[in-house]
Formats: C-alpha cells, sequence, structure tokens
C-alpha cells in the first residue's frame, strides 16, 4: 500500500479533529432520513458553497488540473431543488453565509478545494446508499462527477503534491481546509436555523 505525499498527510493530519467533529453531525445515519431532510440540506450547502465557489473556481490554477468539470457545484444542488419543487424565487431566499477568513492566496486555494474536492468522495458513498430511498429526486449533489469522481480525485491529488511544496505552504492549505470543514459542520451539518 502507497503512502499519502507530504501535502496529502499534511491536510489530513491537520484536519482530523475538524473532519471527525463534522462526521459525526452530518444526519445521514438517522433513521428515516427523507427527501425532504436532503432538500434541507442541500439548501444548506448551497448556502456554504456558493462563497467558496465565487473565489475558489476562478482563480489561476496548473494547466495539469482538470478544471471545466470542476466548476459550478452549485449548479447541481440548485437542480436537485428545482427537482423537489423548488422555483427560482426559493432558490432566491437563499443567502450565502460569510465564513471564509479572509482573501485565500494559491496555497489557501488548494486547502479549500481539498475539501471542496473531497466531497465528492462522501457524496458518491452516498449516492448510492441514499438514491433507492430518495426516488424520485436525481441527486444531483451527490451524483458528483458520476464514473469520473476517482479520476478527478486522483488528478486533484497530483496537482496538490506540486502546489505544496514547503511546510509553509502546506501549513497555510491546512488551515484553511479546517476553516472550510468548521464552517460545513456549523452552517451545514448543525445549523443554528435556516432552511
Amino acid at each position: 500500500m502507497s503512502t499519502a505525499s507530504p501535502a496529502l498527510a499534511r491536510l489530513r493530519a491537520g484536519t482530523q479533529a475538524s473532519h471527525a467533529a463534522l462526521e459525526a453531525a452530518l444526519p445521514f445515519a438517522q433513521a428515516g432520513f427523507s427527501a425532504p431532510h436532503y432538500l434541507r440540506h442541500v439548501a444548506r450547502v448551497h448556502c456554504w458553497l456558493r462563497p467558496l465557489e465565487a473565489v475558489l473556481w476562478q482563480a489561476d490554477w496548473p494547466a495539469t488540473l482538470m478544471l471545466a468539470p470542476r466548476r459550478d457545484k452549485v449548479r447541481w444542488i440548485e437542480a436537485d431543488l428545482m427537482a423537489g419543487g423548488w422555483t427560482a424565487a426559493d432558490l432566491a431566499t437563499l443567502k450565502a453565509v460569510d465564513w471564509l477568513p479572509g482573501s485565500p492566496g494559491p496555497a489557501a486555494r488548494f486547502g479549500l478545494a481539498y475539501v471542496a474536492e473531497g466531497a465528492t468522495l462522501g457524496a458518491r458513498h452516498l449516492y448510492r446508499r441514499h438514491a433507492a430511498a430518495l426516488t424520485p429526486l436525481p441527486l444531483r449533489w451527490w451524483q458528483a462527477y458520476g464514473e469520473a469522481t476517482a479520476p478527478l480525485w486522483k488528478n486533484f491529488l497530483t496537482v496538490l503534491e506540486d502546489a505544496l511544496p514547503t511546510e509553509a505552504d502546506r501549513a497555510e492549505a491546512t488551515r484553511w481546509a479546517a476553516a472550510a470543514f468548521d464552517a460545513f459542520r456549523l452552517h451545514v451539518a448543525a445549523p443554528a436555523e435556516g432552511p
């Protein structure tokens, strides 16, 4: 079995507590998780993801990163909400959460992308687990990249290692990744209020 690259190992170790707290707060293991639960969940994801995408994929990225399919995951969520009966007016009521801790530089953007792209792996697992019970919702958010999910994750990890060559770069990426996990837990998994 191969070991994780230094950048990936640093991100995993540095975000372990934040990731574990998030996993413990997610509602998917609860009995009776249903289509209305899913729609409320993805509405909150939308509010967390919108500001992230506004700073993430518009920046310059290495040419080796397969960027085109990674953009605009907010539209996946909007497709799910519309399939669940939401209207354009309903979507307009969703307020983006102001959670980003500043303006991210290149290393920070890789930390944010680590969370956004890593979420696609978990989403594919949830899609396989819940798709039958949540029919007829398309679960576009959980479908992620479909069969391309694993190859796109591997591509991201390859680019990640070259992009974070120093410990300072890795520390900055880790700080921002932990902030993304914490914001997801606070505003999506266990919100004080919201949709």
